[in-house]
């Protein structure tokens, strides 16, 4: 059987650390949680031992509601770890065969331009063709499910022929959602409780409720510029539009329970092969992101360390966080990290930097600037910055002064030229 795996290199054994010290760890927290930076929680465990927790932040900042062990976060892309688990059963179960076309079950579901069709392995491995979104900003507001997004992807169709070439598709992933309901004649809320939660011991887990209340649940925040860096919600989303990929939410208990049960080979070795491959470092990793939630799960198989955080607010200070864990861990120097640069005063016209830039949107909104749902503002050096990413940008224009490419910088200053396409 052919699973998608989600780190992608075999590599030789890392020798972990076996002194830990997160001291530096806890002066970046309290710094940036003083800066109201971050929010969400840390847990770090080996041989089943606790070495490290820690919450920071609110579950609802409004109310200063505090993050306990029980609070449930979004957990994003992790979620299409949990439908590979549920394909990876079903075949076992011989109610679904890897090869099998999906118009086996969607009979409408769109070919190639040489009717080739799509088959389930296509989806898993994200070689389909089906595009990643097939919502707009209104319909992620609405009660769609994963017929639903089925239908939005008949309609759509696909951008390549199906195994041509690979392109990340959260829809198809939905979309594989939808055809393990119908080979099993169970929701896929369903599933995820027999096949994954039970198996696995994730008493806290759940899919997407919709409008309906869901106690524990940590709210969804941003970054946004007054004067300075605030916390501001992000927009409402019901996330029943990314059943099978990115629907789920949990603790950090219930994802520590997960990957345990993924390397003790509770849901077959296919599973834990295709999830639990190390890389340079010794470390598997899966990660997840959506509308303002972020997680990750670093595992060390030969060392039998997790490191799990989880957050409710999209904040690059997170993942610069995460570095310097996985520096203590694997027994490099952790650094102290960084604040946001400070905003400046515009130092070009802002309006006429708007526009597409590729699948990049720029615009205006009550006065502030965002690239998609990330706002952004202006830096020193003709810089602006992206507090949800840590990425910056600068806009090329011509000798008419008129904005022709979007210049994306990363943190580590590597660049990308974004031509304009409006």
């Amino acid at each position: 059987m052919k699973f998608l795996s989600f780190v992608f290199c075999l590599a030789p054994t890392f020798l972990v650390a076996q002194e830990y010290d997160f001291s530096s760890i806890e002066n970046s927290i309290a710094i940036h949680e003083e800066q109201q930076l971050i929010s969400g929680t840390i847990l770090i465990s080996k041989d089943g031992s606790t070495l490290f927790t820690e919450s920071f932040g609110y579950a609802d900042w409004e109310h200063q509601t505090p993050i306990t062990d029980n609070t449930r976060f979004s957990i994003g892309s992790i979620t299409k770890s949990l439908t590979q688990i549920i394909v990876s059963q079903l075949v076992e179960e011989e109610l679904l065969d890897l090869d099998e076309s999906v118009n086996t079950y969607i009979p409408d579901f769109p070919q190639g331009e040489q009717s080739s069709s799509v088959t389930i392995a296509h989806l898993l491995n994200h070689r389909s063709g089906v595009p990643h979104r097939v919502t707009n900003a209104i319909d992620e507001t609405q009660a769609l499910n994963a017929q639903s997004i089925v239908e939005r992807v008949i309609a759509r169709g696909l951008l390549f022929e199906p195994g041509d070439r690979r392109l990340y598709s959260s829809a198809g992933y939905t979309s594989l959602a939808r055809v393990a309901e119908l080979a099993s004649n169970a929701s896929y809320s369903e599933l995820l409780e027999s096949l994954v939660f039970e198996p696995a011991d994730m008493i806290n887990a759940i899919n997407e409720p919709g409008p309906g209340l869901l106690p524990n649940k940590a709210r969804a925040y941003r970054l946004g510029m007054t004067a300075s860096l605030v916390v501001k919600n992000s927009p409402y989303k019901d996330l029943r539009f990314l059943d099978g990929s990115a629907s789920v939410y949990a603790t950090t208990s219930d994802l520590l329970n997960l990957i345990n049960a993924i390397s003790a080979g509770t849901f077959g070795n296919e599973i834990r092969g295709s999830i639990l491959r190390p890389n340079a470092a010794g470390r598997s990793s899966i990660a997840g992101r959506t509308n303002g939630y972020e997680a990750w799960i670093d595992y060390y198989p030969n060392e039998n360390v997790s490191v799990v955080f989880l957050s409710n607010l999209q904040s690059a200070s997170h993942w610069q966080i995460r570095d310097q864990i996985l520096n203590v861990i694997e027994g490099r120097e952790a650094t102290d990290v960084p604040l946001p640069p400070l905003l400046t005063g515009p130092f070009e016209d802002e309006e006429g930097i708007l526009g597409t830039y590729g699948g990049a949107v720029i615009t205006k909104q009550d006065g502030k600037l965002f690239r998609g749902e990330n706002e952004f503002y202006p830096t020193a050096n003709n810089r602006y910055y992206i507090p949800g990413s840590g990425s910056s940008m600068q806009f090329e224009r011509n000798t008419a002064g008129e904005s022709i490419a979007l210049i994306h910088i990363n943190p580590d200053e590597s660049t990308r030229t974004i031509d304009r396409s409006d």
